[in-house]
């Protein structure tokens, strides 16, 4: 009988990993990881957000700008089961989704927002490992998602009315729109994918490509390097306009594109961008406008605030040893 499919992040990262474990799930620079490497910072960065108290009850802002870092502070939070939007000064200001904790790498500046000022952890190398009252143990059981209204993520819009929105999506949406990505981006034969975004997983779209990767068991390649998807062979990029202008910057034409795709967000795509991008990949998938965001805002059930948008119940929280 087939397993039936994780309901969702938390739950899908224990099982994902657990299935996949020697396999490399993440690439940065000239390092790599395996799926029981991955596991074993995600659940040391959890209990240690846990030993500094973060709860299923807290909202954590993420102010990290390495991928790596950050994709495990946000698969941490799935464990947890606690709220996480990316970091910015006006979201203090915001009392639906002011958060508890931020999570940086250094020194933030003081926001006077009549809010409870939230408490600043700061990550570091000592994060991979277990707090000390953890040391001693083998195994660990988080609580993941609490409830099936209660939303896992505030997904930030790029802002173009001058004032940016959130929408407040469950872990179980994140984890569907994900999935969607594995319907429609690539085609059935490549069923272990080797993915790169320029989008970081802080991002709404860096995210799904993330959790589009380890849950088919493929390679996130942490990079915008055009020569590091050659050599890593990836088979689909995600970025924006600008960002594929930067990365293939002054690199060789390729004498045949790659088996690998592209595929452009955030902006329109003029002819001749379209015709640079097809020297060097050999197909463009574009998303804009209303096709961009159509998926994820038709679903929205109700608004919260003004500035906040829910969008779609979580499943029922269930316990998540790993």
């Amino acid at each position: 009988m087939a397993e039936a499919p994780a309901s969702d992040v938390g739950q899908m990262f224990a099982a994902a990993t657990a299935r996949y474990a020697r396999q490399i799930a993440v690439r940065v620079a000239d390092r790599q990881c395996s799926y029981q490497q991955l596991r074993a910072m995600v659940r040391n960065v959890a209990l240690n957000m846990a030993a500094r108290g973060v709860s299923q009850q807290s909202t954590v802002a993420l102010a990290l700008q390495r991928p790596l870092q950050a994709s495990l502070a946000v698969l941490a939070t799935s464990l947890i089961g606690c709220r996480w939007t990316s970091y910015a000064p006006a979201i203090s200001r915001r009392p639906s989704i002011a958060p508890t904790h931020v999570i940086s790498t250094g020194r933030l500046l003081a926001q006077d927002s009549g809010l409870p000022a939230p408490r600043v952890l700061t990550i570091d190398r000592s994060w991979l490992r277990k707090p000390d009252r953890y040391a001693h143990a083998k195994s660990f059981t988080f609580p993941g998602v609490a409830s099936v209204d209660d939303p896992w993520l505030y997904a930030q819009s790029s802002g173009s009315t001058g004032s940016p929105k959130y929408m407040a999506m469950s872990s179980a949406l994140v984890l569907a729109n994900a999935r969607r990505m594995a319907e429609t981006e690539l085609p059935p034969e490549r069923l272990a994918p080797c993915l790169s975004s320029m989008f970081p997983p802080t991002t709404a779209g860096g995210l799904f490509a993330l959790l589009f990767v380890l849950e088919r068991g493929g390679t996130m390649v942490f990079s915008s390097d055009y020569g590091d998807w050659q050599d890593a062979g990836v088979d689909l990029v995600l970025g924006s306009p600008n960002h594929f202008a930067r990365a293939i910057g002054d690199a060789a034409v390729p004498s045949s594109p790659p088996r690998m795709l592209a595929r452009c967000v955030g902006a329109s795509l003029s002819k001749v961008q379209l015709a640079q991008l097809l020297r060097y990949f050999d197909g463009v998938i574009t998303a804009y406008g209303a096709t961009e965001t159509g998926r994820v805002a038709a679903r929205s059930l109700r608004d919260a605030e003004a500035d906040v948008r829910c969008v779609g119940p979580a499943l029922a929280g269930c316990a998540i040893e790993i």
